[in-house]
């Protein structure tokens, strides 16, 4: 009974000392990957109440300060609400009040005098008033 122990724990060490290391494929440079991130920004949402908190996050790029105010290249934000009038934003955190139940946003990013949008627009429903 020793020697067959014996015998399987030195293969199980000899098994474990081969040369061969093999390499992960998804563990590579990926520059594609990159610049797409570089274009996107996130938004974190908080429902209390009727009011809903929203923050939204970018890369790149610097808010501009009014509708007045704002230059070439600056980012502002489109907001609409069961997909009626939108609102822009030209502050990266803002508030909202709704009225009671469940709702559909839209956030969309923009750069003023352009006429893409960073990214797909960020859709989401939320509850509000319970």
């Amino acid at each position: 009974m020793r020697i067959v122990l014996s015998i399987a724990v030195l293969m199980i060490l000899a098994a474990g000392c081969s040369g061969y290391k093999p390499r992960p494929e998804g563990f590579g440079p990926v520059n594609e990957a990159k610049a797409e991130e570089r274009n996107s920004y996130s938004v974190h949402h908080t429902v209390k109440g009727n009011k809903v908190y929203i923050e939204c996050f970018v890369r790149e790029g610097r808010f501009g300060r009014n509708e007045k105010e704002i230059k070439a290249g600056e980012l502002y934000i489109t907001v609409s609400v069961d997909g009626k009038a939108e609102m822009r934003q030209f502050v990266p955190a803002f508030s909202m009040v709704l009225d009671k139940g469940y709702h559909e946003l839209a956030l969309t990013v923009h750069k003023h005098k352009e006429d893409e949008s960073l990214r797909k627009p960020y859709i989401w429903t939320v509850k509000t008033g319970g």
